[in-house]
């Protein structure tokens, strides 16, 4: 995600992740998604390398890099799974909304 955005990530201090189970390889691009508020991980220490992402979790990574947002929650009504007082129901409307 942060290269097809064009985020330069070796310009992002790692030395103060604190994430336990992020490599020194991926550290960059986690340091990034942290402080350009896409993600926070799991817990103050473990980022979740090893977790997978749920749909849910990748909506709101992609609302959160673009800055979108939903401008009708009347599309979750076509998804039996997701409730519109789940913590993504709004980014899950704007990524439907939009053929993300």
């Amino acid at each position: 995600m942060m290269d097809e955005m064009d985020i330069e990530v070796e310009h992002y201090d790692t030395s103060t992740l604190a994430f336990e189970d992020v490599s020194e390889e991926y550290a960059p691009y986690v340091t990034a998604a942290v402080e350009l508020g896409i993600t926070t991980g799991r817990t103050d220490t473990r980022f979740g390398t090893e977790d997978p992402v749920t749909r849910a979790h990748a909506s709101l990574f992609m609302t959160r890099a673009m800055n979108l947002e939903a401008d009708d929650l009347s599309t979750l009504l076509q998804f039996e799974d997701v409730s519109e007082t789940s913590f993504a129901s709004e980014a899950l409307a704007t990524v439907h909304s939009m053929a993300l």
